[in-house]
Order: C-alpha cells, then structure tokens, then sequence
C-alpha cells in the first residue's frame, strides 16, 4: 500500500516506490513536529538486501486459500470495518490476522504455525522480522461473541513477498492438505 510513502515523499514517483525490488539502501529518521533526524540503523533493522513487502498482497492471496475462512485487515475491502476505517485512516500497519476454517482442529492450527520457516512464533506490534502467533479465541469469547474457526495474528517484517508467501504455501499444505 503505497499511501503511507506518497504522504511521506510526495514528490517520490510511483516508479521510485520499494515494492517488488531490492533494498538498495536505508536510513532511520527520528520523526518530530519539527522535523527529521538521520540515526543509526539498529542492527535489527538492517535489511541485510531483502525486499519491501507488501502486507496487502501477502493478505489478499491468503484470502484466496481454502483453509483460510476470512482475512481481517482494515485496509481490505472485505474486512469488517472497513469503511469505517477508510474514513479516519489514510495507511494500514503490517498486522493481519486470518480466520482458519472451524472444520480444521487446533492441532492443524498449531501444526500450521510450527511449520512456518520465515515467521518466528511470538507476539509484535511491527517489527523486522516476520511473526505469527495462534489465538484461542473460544477461550477469550462466550455467547454471542463467539467466532467460528480460528484466528491467526501475522506481523510481516522486511523479507521478500514472494519467500514469505512460498513458506505460508507449504505450511498450508503440511498442515491442511
């Protein structure tokens, strides 16, 4: 989703924009009302050569597998909500979330997210590296809140689209069929 870059460089061409190519340099800026300072890249940021990922590439084909129930992310219009947020919001964040069919079990949810290779299992708010993480939402839910299936959180870090899409590929089919 380009929106946060063309707010941030609006002079920067749809040509120039990171999608589908290689990091060829970085910097980190300290943001303020007042302006911009360069800092150190913490090494955990370092990009190391990946690519720019695309979180509402990787979403929307999740969308189209049929272990995958629904996508939740605001910035599709699919989501619930969504309109909601396309009016307050101009850019979404690299979190997502997937229902996982309720006719799958937790043992295929769990076997899933074990066998993910990129996504490191744990909790983030955003982040360098890829994670994943299951939510027993029956456990957390009673009565009309209740959902069907169950939920998986993504956070999508710097690795390439087209890696990270390959290792969600085989996890599903190690764990679903």
């Amino acid at each position: 989703n380009p929106i946060a870059f063309k707010t941030l460089f609006p002079d920067l061409a749809d040509a120039d924009l990171p999608f589908r190519t290689s990091v060829r340099g970085e910097a980190v800026y300290l943001m303020t009302a007042t302006g911009a300072t360069r800092i150190p890249t913490p090494p955990t940021m370092k990009n190391h050569g990946y690519f720019s990922a695309s979180i509402s590439e990787l979403a929307r084909w999740l969308g189209t597998r049929s272990a995958v129930r629904q996508v939740l992310h605001p910035a599709l219009p699919s989501c619930p909500g969504h309109e909601h947020w396309a009016s307050h919001c101009k850019a979404a964040a690299g979190l997502f979330s997937v229902m996982i069919d309720a006719r799958h079990t937790t043992a295929q949810v769990d076997a899933f997210c074990d066998a993910l290779q990129l996504f490191g299992l744990g909790y983030s708010w955003g982040g360098p590296m890829s994670l994943a993480v299951p939510y027993d939402l029956d456990s957390m839910r009673s009565g009309s809140l209740r959902h069907g299936g169950h939920l998986v959180r993504f956070s999508i870090g710097l690795e390439a689209v087209a890696d990270l899409r390959a290792d969600l590929a085989q996890a599903l089919a190690k764990a679903f069929g």
